[in-house]
């Protein structure tokens, strides 16, 4: 979830100034993580079925479902409870409105660390140096660090913000999230360490992701080289089927570079894009709030854009991960196909076409 649309306000009321391009936003918006929620809920029933999957792989998914997930319980059930005047809806929303933040911010903290992880993984996996890392306990292990430090790093934040009630306001517009009256110096302790926090999240995990993809490349590609040198001497010493084992293992080589190079820029250039948006968002919000409101206390047109590109970005780059996994993995394409709806539907036509017709 974008930072950016939970913003602590100091304005009069909630009010949407741009209410139909927002509505366009949150609509567009809404339908991905729909179908985001759907893809990663198939994505985490296969691999927790499956004893031998990626452990780094099922918590992906269980974090891609949730952040598409608090998308529509955030945005989504907001702007259908404002549309429509659904006064419980808005209400359940506004009060939950500072646990979903924590959830969402958790949740994104998790993401780039579980993608190096599983770099990493994969890395160690090629190399074939390191089997106790391999090992699914192991895997577990570190999936928890993962998810406690999150957890300590952001959790804090709950104590800083509460929602706000404007009795003078209309009732749709009569709850805002706000920073608590605390401490001075404790407050600018936690802006500080949030920052922080927010910097390694967005740029350092990135970084990192972006080097270790690119081991794996070269890895990947030495690899290919050993095999196609192994297969020409093989090919020298065969006299019958000169080629054929070469070949097959060349073009399988072959196969798992063009794949990872594929998965690598798919998933490093939507995760670049989505937290690009969102650290130039975060960073205004911070250091240049001029640049959010106008005089009158309102959000301006840029704000609005930005924050809610930014949020789609961050949903739809949740989305196409299983998209990815069923392109470039032959193994996740495969399980996929073999529970849905459709490949059981394509399966029946299959038997129907193969049974003799009737004379």
């Amino acid at each position: 979830m974008a930072t950016a649309n939970f913003n602590e306000t100091q304005g009069p009321c909630d009010v949407d100034t741009h209410p139909y391009l927002r509505l366009a936003f949150v609509s567009f918006g809404s339908v991905i993580s729909i179908v985001g929620c759907a893809c990663n809920l198939l994505l985490l029933l296969l691999f927790l079925s499956k004893r031998s999957s990626n452990s780094f792989q099922t918590f992906l998914a269980f974090l891609d479902f949730m952040l598409c997930f608090l998308f529509i319980a955030c945005f989504g059930a907001l702007s259908f409870a404002v549309t429509f005047r659904i006064e419980w809806l808005y209400t359940v929303v506004k009060d939950n409105n500072v646990v979903m933040l924590i959830a969402s911010r958790i949740v994104q903290l998790c993401i780039p660390y579980t993608l190096i992880a599983n770099t990493a993984f994969r890395l160690a996996s090629i190399t074939q140096r390191s089997q106790r890392f391999t090992r699914s306990r192991n895997l577990q292990i570190v999936v928890l660090a993962i998810a406690i430090i999150a957890m300590v790093l952001r959790v804090p934040g709950y104590f800083f913000m509460e929602v706000m009630e404007l009795p003078e306001c209309d009732f749709f517009e009569s709850r805002v999230l706000t920073g608590k009256t605390m401490d001075p110096v404790v407050t600018n302790l936690y802006r500080i360490s949030d920052v922080f926090i927010q910097f390694l999240h967005l740029f350092v995990s990135f970084i990192i992701l972006c080097v270790l993809n690119c081991v794996v490349i070269q890895k990947l590609r030495t690899s290919h080289d050993r095999a196609k040198r192994r297969a020409s001497c093989q090919s020298l010493s065969l006299t019958t089927k000169p080629n054929t084992l070469g070949d097959e293992e060349e073009q399988r080589e072959r196969k798992a570079l063009r794949c990872a190079v594929k998965t690598t820029i798919v998933i490093i250039s939507s995760y670049l894009a989505c937290n690009s948006v969102n650290f130039i968002l975060y960073c205004i919000e911070m250091f240049n709030t001029s640049l959010i409101q106008d005089d009158d206390g309102y959000f301006n047109v840029f704000y609005v854009v930005a924050g809610d590109l930014g949020t789609n970005l961050f949903v739809l780059s949740s989305t196409i991960r299983m998209f990815v996994y069923y392109k470039y993995n032959p193994t996740i394409r495969s399980q996929i196909r073999s529970v849905t709806p459709l490949a059981m539907l394509l399966s029946q036509k299959n038997i129907e076409h193969r049974l003799p017709v009737p004379h």
